[in-house]
């Protein structure tokens, strides 16, 4: 028999007018009383029961041992175990997942099922942060923290969150207002004399309206070296974040809740390396003669309105968001030294995007849950204003670009507008006791238009298309079997426009439609002690999205038909009393099937496909003395071999990576030892192929060392 009750796994558990986050708070063991714990206690209770965390992920609110979808998903304990402080360390945990720090700030590159992200077009999975959708792939790096809990669900997931969920979503909830006073803080000091800060307060304000302020600094001299330039080319001037929220019950039926978040940076960024060996695993330090820095800042809000209907809950999500990021330093990525014709570039990028979602669920009877929802989002890009140029003496931050001429600088200017409309539809209906079976529909459009400021020259596509789903569960007790189609598409769009004012735009690309069939099934033995979960997927991609470094263009473009199929496995063992032991693989094969632009590479793997990802690893909870207690993890990582290219030219070797939290909790202070790939692993987190004028392959390093002691402390 299991350790906890299974909930029926197509009975969603009744919410009403924000019962749904106070639900949440209990199912994952992370209440006030929980906050005054030490941290790794509940969060090895809550990851052995395994089905105690509720997941919204599939927006039925259940446990994840009865959800048929595989996801990994951890509370606020996990998260401080685990220390998950930025957006990368959610990937190190999920099998198949890979997210990177590329080229400025607010740049990242996710890979999820084989599928990438890429500079200019949309991620291939959905982030939703607070119920909003981030609408741009520069909005998915940022510090975690006063971080409620995380789901990150692998699969087609564009029937319930919209036209770029073709990989998976990643759905990231703050913690919301307490009914009591509580708060805490935490500070760590690291190698680079890394300095990093945050705390939280949160209380009722009066019988109907409770508020939560939280905040994170971080200030670090960095430690990856540019040897030419005898700096660290890392380093943090200072990035910090606020946000506070406010939730009112405004009457028994309608509670609202508004969070506003700031966010302002001045960091190293436009490090990238040029590998003059043309060798893929040719871990050069970067050289630059210019010291690249990216500052800029991140505001938001997002305002819920959640009403308990006689027919149903309502619920209304709006999300507002602008963000200016200003980047500047090397164009060629070297010296004089080593190449003697030297550029630098400016670059500015202004994002604004405003979201509306409105959805009603209810229960048509005992068998049979639905919610019906549409949402509108439009997002505004000026982006890039790029402006290369001839090296000269002095600061970029003192360069004005009116300056320039057509003989010494050339300038790429485009504004993008997408209107975006989706409707869509779940239900979820239970066939027998233990057969059920899960509908999801959903129709979305984006309408892009794309204007070259320097001559107004536009252009305008709408790219369309249903996304359904259909999952069958069947509940053994304490095994539970599904499997599952799905289909999602990520939209097509614009490529930079050519930097000759007199050109119109270059070609765009097309959209991208993704098909997946999978089996799956979750698992538990021994009396809860032993998870394991398991699935297997094979996805058909009609225009795969790659990307290409032109001499002076960031080009889109698409191959006809990839094929890929991979496994995933989970797993976690209660060894003894204090003793946990967790694993998961992820396997992804890619193969292209069809590319008439480039026949060629038909049997390659596709580009920037990782073969694998492993981990494990130790979590102990061992009393010390009767006040005393050790808590910690260890984790070991490996990523298999990654291939960078559409001609499979440059592939990098496997990747190991250790990190390690160990601590001792008295009452509610922590202090603790924190370390991140303590073997100083070095390795590439991108790499363009050589193209045009860039004739060896440009790179980017990974985070140097991570170590420091970390103390933390709630009441």
């Amino acid at each position: 028999m299991r350790k906890h009750h299974r909930t029926h796994h197509v009975k969603p558990l009744p919410m009403r007018c924000g019962a749904r986050r106070r639900a949440r708070n209990a199912g994952m063991l992370a209440g006030a009383a929980a906050a005054l714990a030490p941290a790794v206690t509940a969060a090895q209770d809550a990851t052995l029961a395994g089905d105690e965390i509720i997941v919204t992920a599939d927006r039925l609110n259940r446990p994840a041992q009865d959800t048929p979808v595989f996801i990994t998903a951890f509370d606020a304990e996990e998260i401080a175990l685990r220390r998950i402080v930025r957006t990368d360390d959610i990937s190190n945990l999920v099998p198949n997942f890979i997210v990177d720090d590329r080229f400025t700030t607010l740049t990242t590159s996710g890979t999820f099922r084989g599928l990438s992200q890429l500079d200019n077009g949309d991620p291939p999975y959905a982030v939703v942060v607070d119920g909003i959708p981030l609408a741009l792939q520069r909005e998915f790096n940022f510090a975690l923290f006063d971080v409620e809990q995380i789901e990150v669900a692998a699969g087609p997931q564009g029937a319930l969150y919209g036209r770029n969920a073709i990989a998976g979503a990643v759905i990231i909830n703050t913690r919301d207002a307490s009914e009591k006073w509580t708060g805490g803080f935490n500070a760590s000091y690291g190698a680079g004399n890394q300095l990093r800060g945050a705390a939280s307060v949160s209380g009722p304000l009066n019988d109907r309206v409770a508020m939560r302020l939280a905040a994170v600094g971080l200030t670090d001299n960095g430690r990856l070296e540019n040897p030419f330039l005898d700096s660290n080319v890392d380093f943090v001037d200072h990035d910090f974040t606020i946000r506070a929220g406010l939730d009112i019950k405004a009457a028994d039926w309608l509670e609202f809740d508004i969070r506003g978040q700031y966010r302002d940076f001045d960091v190293g960024s436009l490090f990238n390396t040029r590998v003059l060996s043309n060798e893929a695993n040719d871990i050069a330090p970067p050289t630059s003669n210019r010291l690249g820095a990216s500052e800029g800042h991140v505001a938001n809000v997002t305002f819920r309105a959640t009403a308990d209907l006689p027919f149903g809950e309502l619920v209304s999500v709006t999300g507002f968001s602008d963000q200016t990021e200003v980047s500047s330093g090397d164009l060629d990525f070297s010296n004089a030294n080593e190449v003697p014709f030297q550029l630098i570039q400016f670059l500015r990028t202004e994002e604004r995007t405003y979201s509306q979602e409105v959805r009603l669920s209810s229960e048509l009877n005992d068998r049979v849950t639905w919610f019906l929802g549409g949402r509108y989002l439009r997002t505004q890009i000026d982006n890039p204003v790029l402006l290369p140029f001839f090296d000269i003496a002095g600061p970029l931050s003192g360069f004005d670009p009116s300056v320039c001429t057509p003989f010494s600088c050339f300038e790429q200017n485009a504004q993008t507008t997408t209107n975006s409309f989706g409707v869509f539809g779940q239900a979820q209906i239970a066939l027998t006791e233990r057969l059920g079976l899960g509908l999801a529909l959903r129709y979305d459009e984006d309408d892009r238009e794309q204007v070259n400021v320097l001559n107004d020259f536009k252009r305008q596509e709408t790219f369309s298309g249903f996304q359904p789903s259909v999952r069958l569960s069947y509940d053994m007790g304490d095994q539970l079997v599904y499997a599952s189609w799905g289909r999602a598409f990520l939209p097509g769009g614009f490529n930079t426009p050519d930097p000759d004012p007199t050109a119109s735009l270059t070609d765009g690309f097309d959209e991208q439609v993704v098909d997946t069939l999978e089996v799956g099934a979750k698992t538990q033995w021994l009396d809860g002690r032993l998870t394991l979960n398991g699935a297997f997927f094979y996805s058909f991609v009609d225009g795969y999205q790659y990307f290409i470094l032109n001499a002076t263009s960031q080009v889109i473009d698409n191959i006809d038909q990839v094929d890929i199929y991979g496994v995933e496995v989970q797993g976690r063992a209660h060894l003894t009393e204090g003793l946990s032991f967790y694993t998961s693989l992820g396997t992804t094969a890619t193969d292209i099937k069809s590319n008439p632009l480039e026949p060629t590479t038909v049997g390659n793997e596709a580009p920037r496909a990782v073969d694998y990802t492993l981990n494990m690893g130790f979590d102990v909870n061992q009393p010390l003395t009767d006040d005393m207690t050790l808590v910690g993890t260890i984790g070991y990582e490996r990523r298999g071999e990654r291939t960078w290219d559409i001609g499979n030219d440059f592939v990098q070797d496997p990747v190991d990576l250790l990190n390690l939290r160990i601590g001792v909790d008295r009452g509610p202070y922590n202090l603790s030892f924190f370390g991140k790939n303590l073997t100083d692993e070095e390795f590439y987190t991108d790499l363009l192929p050589p193209r045009g004028l860039f004739n060896n392959p440009i790179a980017f390093r990974n985070r140097p060392r991570e170590y420091g002691v970390e103390f933390s402390a709630r009441f």
